[in-house]
């Protein structure tokens, strides 16, 4: 998966000021980064919610403020009480949406699936874009550079991983996050054969065959008329398009689609429905 420009903007716009240089991480997590106050019923106090989701909008990411408000519903909203899973946590804004509707919900938390590189897992390929080491994931030299920069420059961070649990901790939601470091197929072997989930958030490998591992990884995961949705489902990742036509829409296991921006949600069938 390539990453576009589009990212580098993001991250231009959220760490350099002024054409000042980028902002470390560990100076970003100790300026901007808030902790969420759970003194209140956010259930009953929009403005409360409010305040709440301005402090996720601090963490670093490239998600649509109308798709984390969607996560942040189904999350609390999907049947069961099961945990969620969510495939491409990057630094914990999409996980933090959904940890916060699940929190809201008095559900268990999220399962959050992610390659979490150190520095040394990123190498520089014969096709001129930075791969990470058992991964098809891949980014521009600009986007690597600026991502390099804010997270592993002299004094920062070893890996993502460091930086997310962080981030998760200081927004006050370590206890309904679980980072998992690898992929969904290595998770998915992992978890008991019994184990179910009631949403799953796919958000990782953009191509065709990254999309359809992790469907094929956690179908099976997902309970009877538990929730599933994709990031990006638009024409700038027609390998997100073609996965999900294919193995979601096209299925006859699922149901009521809907689109809000570019995250793709559907159901599951319970069994003789």
């Amino acid at each position: 998966m390539k990453i576009s420009s589009f990212v580098v903007d993001v991250f231009k716009s959220k760490f350099k000021v002024g054409g000042r240089k980028t902002m470390s991480a560990k100076d970003y997590l100790a300026k901007k980064i808030l902790p969420i106050s759970f003194t209140a019923d956010l259930t009953e106090n929009i403005y409360d919610l409010d305040k709440s989701v301005d402090c996720l909008e601090k963490i670093p990411g490239a998600l649509d403020p109308i798709v984390g408000r969607a996560l942040l519903g189904l999350s609390a909203y999907a049947p069961g009480i099961e945990p969620v899973i969510e495939v491409g946590s990057y630094l914990g804004r999409s996980t933090s949406y959904l940890a916060l509707g699940s929190k809201i919900a008095s559900k268990k938390g999220v399962y959050a699936i992610d390659m979490f590189p150190g520095v040394d897992d990123w190498y520089l390929g014969s096709d001129g874009y930075y791969h990470i080491h058992g991964s098809n994931y891949y980014l521009t030299k600009e986007v690597y550079n600026e991502r390099s920069s804010f997270i592993y420059k002299e004094g920062g961070y070893q890996n993502m991983l460091e930086l997310f649990k962080e981030i998760i901790k200081k927004v006050g939601l370590g206890d309904m996050v679980i980072p998992y470091r690898g992929t969904s197929s290595e998770f998915a072997q992992s978890v008991t054969t019994d184990s179910k989930f009631r949403m799953i958030f796919i958000d990782g490998d953009h191509t065709y065959e990254g999309v359809t591992q992790d469907i094929f990884s956690l179908v099976n995961l997902l309970r009877e008329d538990g929730i599933i949705c994709f990031h990006d489902y638009s024409e700038n990742f027609p390998g997100v398009i073609k996965a999900v036509n294919k193995h979601i829409i096209s299925s006859p296991d699922f149901s009521d689609f809907s689109l809000v921006g570019s995250l793709l949600i559907a159901k599951k069938h319970k069994k003789g429905v």
